[in-house]
């Protein structure tokens, strides 16, 4: 079983260092612009992520995390510099495999760490994209209000395939909104993850 386990972990680490190798060697040959580059990476992995549940416990995320958190402070301005676009401003891309880890220690099952991963990787994206388009009003940290709403729509979206009770569902969305808001320098990966988690274990 350990034997097992470890070629699990082995493989969704394969798997997710070629996405972020290939999405760096795209963006330079391309030139695409480096926070789409960035931004790419960010719900490719969190889907890979989600995918890999099906077959491996997801509790082993919090060894997968553990393994990229040095990789990502190591390499974040050198070898995948994409990640990095941001990175005197952002510290999302060593916060992201953070979360992902503090969600897989949760005893909240394998549909509450998608849950709380999606919201990270697809929420997240939703609220950062109508932040760029609709500036105004702003919130805290350089945050929209048409941003968190954004979040917040998303993620409400994101619950109704899991069958959640709409208040559960609204109640999820929000906490992951009020916590993409309040934390600032990327750390958003880190929290949102793990706080909706414990909110999805205590419904």
């Amino acid at each position: 079983m350990v034997f097992v386990g470890a070629m699990k972990i082995l493989a969704v680490t394969v798997v997710l260092a070629g996405a972020v190798a290939g999405n760096e060697l795209i963006t330079k040959k391309t030139r695409y612009p480096m926070a789409l580059s960035r931004k790419v990476i960010h719900v490719l992995s969190t889907v890979i992520v989600c995918a890999g549940t099906w077959f491996m416990d997801y509790r082993l995320y919090a060894i997968v995390g553990a393994i990229f958190v040095p990789l990502t402070i190591l390499f974040r301005r050198k070898a995948f510099k994409s990640l990095a676009d941001r990175s005197e401003a952002s510290y999302g891309e060593v916060a992201l495999p953070v979360g992902i880890a503090l969600a897989a220690l949760l005893p909240i099952g394998r549909e509450g760490f998608i849950l709380s991963v999606l919201f990270m990787g697809l929420s997240d994206t939703a609220g950062y994209a109508a932040g760029k388009w609709l500036k105004r009003p702003r919130l805290l940290f350089g945050k929209t209000l048409p941003g968190s709403l954004a979040f917040f729509l998303s993620a409400l979206i994101i619950c109704l395939p899991f069958g959640l009770p709409l208040p559960h569902a609204g109640l999820l969305a929000a906490v992951g909104a009020v916590t993409e808001l309040a934390s600032p320098y990327g750390l958003d990966n880190a929290t949102v993850p793990p706080l909706t988690g414990l909110v999805f274990m205590l419904l």
